[in-house]
């Protein structure tokens, strides 16, 4: 026998030792819990069970659940009462206190004392009647033994007071209906003339004719009075209905009334206004049809009310005279709207005065057809004046003092070729929107022509350019002698077409000066304002640039001291002092 065989010595006092492990702790306390678990279940089980069909009843009661509640004891309780019925869609009724042993149950009709009614009556359906006892199928309190006196006091369930009988609907207890609530059409009182609208009784209405506007002869006449708007006739209400103690009768015969006509005036023919007519108001927009001329003489005033249009598709000849200018003026208040001159319409003012107008943004416009102006003075106005497709054809004006709230002051534009005379006009001084130029021409055809006359105008600009070209298509014919004063640019030509061999433009003896210089601090330093830029190439040799010096070019003329021109430009030789034909501020 090896060392791991031996025995110990001392086999006289045999010792049994138990080693637990973790595990068998575990399952010991299992097993425990286990013994303990039954045995609380066996010792708290019910001893009696209740048959299928039997229900604790008043004589099955177990005198160890019996609850006995004296006038003595009044501790004596195991739950609170409860609520019988359920509340309906009133207002919710709170439970009552439970009432104190002894205390006597107030009658049905009276509720319990310090306890209201709150909200409409609730309906609780299982509540037993007043002749019933309360407690005989209750069984939320089992009833007392028979011959049991301890059991004689009992507790009694709250009553919230009696419900109202007259709240519900008793089909058995309502009356008899009467012969008066029922509708007899044989006692319905017969109506009344007054009933009925009578057509032939109502009030002529009467209608305000417009009075035409004044069509003299050749030899003149006498004023005719001026047009005034229509007025429909308000509808006349019909008779009230008669019939005491009967409901209206009175049949509605109204007939609708045609749209109201857009209020306008129309003049067709051979039309003259004279000095002897004078003022000629006009209290509508206004429209000269096509076809049809007028004729201002001159001296003639035309007063046209606040908003008021006037519609040119005819021809319309405004010539005044030195001394007896025509004049265009609004009435007090606000600003009439404006002159429009439609597709083939003709408008010629010579020695015209325009005041007041512009309502709407808008002055003077002419699409489509031909406008020309000479000595006429667009002052005080409220817009600036547009020219779409047309020829157009200004001498010797004026356009200053206005208010323009958008656009150039002088706006012409093209898309498909035509062709522009300005001449000898003096176009500054307005309130401009930001960056808007005193004029501004646009072609916008990459293939048609416009061709260009523009000599000896004053352009006093804001802070944009004074002369504007902007162009999808060539330019030709001649800029000269013009004064292009103020503002952030001179000349600017913006073009999205490459121009090959380039504009046939003669751009000569121009006065460009007084331009407001950029934040640079060499600009700054010397008043180098912006003289002319352009995106295609462009000849402006023998111009005036405010200094004898030349035109200040950054690469092709340092020394230079006038305002600067931009790249594409040609400018060498310059003048060396201002030309005479180009008029001053």
């Amino acid at each position: 026998m090896d060392s791991n065989e031996q025995q110990p010595d001392e086999l006289s006092d045999r010792t049994i030792t138990i080693r637990l492990t973790r595990d068998m702790l575990i399952l010991m306390s299992a097993l425990v819990f286990l013994v303990v678990a039954i045995i609380l279940a066996v010792f708290f089980s019910s001893g009696q069970e209740v048959g299928e069909n039997e229900q604790p009843g008043v004589g099955e009661i177990d005198e160890a659940s019996r609850v006995t509640i004296t006038a003595d004891d009044a501790t004596a309780r195991t739950a609170e009462p409860t609520v019988v019925g359920t509340p309906g869609q009133g207002t919710p009724v709170n439970g009552a206190p439970y009432p104190e042993p002894g205390t006597a149950i107030a009658d049905e009709d009276d509720p319990i004392a310090g306890i209201g009614t709150p909200g409409p009556p609730t309906f609780e359906p299982e509540r037993p009647g007043d002749n019933e006892d309360p407690a005989a199928d209750d069984p939320a309190y089992p009833g007392p033994d028979e011959g049991d006196e301890s059991n004689a006091a009992r507790p009694t369930i709250p009553r919230f007071g009696a419900i109202p009988t007259a709240d519900f609907f008793d089909p058995d207890e309502s009356p008899e209906p009467s012969d008066d609530d029922f509708f007899d059409p044989d006692e319905s009182p017969e109506p009344s003339d007054d009933d009925f609208f009578d057509p032939d009784e109502s009030p002529e209405p009467t209608t305000a004719r417009p009075t035409p506007l004044p069509r003299p002869t050749e030899s003149g006449g006498s004023q005719l009075p001026t047009p005034v708007p229509t007025q429909q006739p308000a509808p006349q209400p019909g008779p009230p209905a008669g019939g005491s103690g009967s409901p209206p009768l009175s049949v509605a015969t109204s007939t609708p009334l045609p749209p109201t006509p857009i209020p306008i005036d129309t003049l067709t023919g051979n039309i003259r206004w004279s000095a002897d007519q004078s003022p000629i108001i006009i209290q509508r927009d206004l429209q000269l049809t096509a076809g049809s001329v007028l004729v201002i003489e001159p001296g003639v005033e035309v007063v046209l009310a606040p908003g008021v249009s006037f519609f040119v598709d005819g021809s319309l000849f405004a010539n005044g005279q030195p001394g007896q200018p025509i004049r265009f003026v609004g009435g007090e208040g606000q600003r009439w709207e404006g002159l429009f001159g439609q597709a083939g319409s003709t408008i010629t003012m010579e020695h015209v005065e325009v005041r007041g107008g512009g309502n709407g943004g808008t002055l003077l416009t002419s699409d489509g057809g031909f406008i020309s102006m000479r000595n006429t003075r667009i002052n005080e106005n409220g817009g600036h004046i547009r020219i779409d497709n047309s020829r157009a054809e200004i001498y010797d004006s004026e356009i200053a003092g206005n208010d323009m709230p958008y656009g150039a002051a002088l706006d012409i534009s093209y898309n498909g070729g035509g062709a522009v005379t300005l001449v000898n006009n003096r176009i500054g001084g307005n309130i401009l929107a930001a960056g808007a130029p005193p004029v501004q021409i646009t072609n916008l055809s990459p293939l048609a022509m416009v061709d260009l006359t523009i000599q000896r105008n004053l352009l006093v600009g804001q802070d944009g350019p004074n002369l504007v070209l902007s162009t999808n298509g060539p330019f030709q014919g001649d800029i000269s002698c013009n004064a292009l004063l103020g503002g952030g640019n001179g000349l600017s030509i913006r073009s999205e077409t490459l121009q090959v061999p380039g504009f046939a433009l003669n751009v000569r003896e121009n006065a460009i000066e007084a331009h407001t210089p950029p934040i640079i601090p060499f600009y700054l330093e010397y008043g180098i304002g912006r003289g002319a830029t352009s995106e295609v190439a462009l000849d402006m040799r023998d111009n005036w640039w405010e200094s004898e010096l030349g035109p200040y070019h950054p690469d092709l003329h340092e020394d230079g001291r006038g305002d600067s021109v931009g790249v594409n430009i040609e400018f060498d030789p310059w003048l060396t002092e201002r030309p005479a034909c180009a008029p001053n501020q």
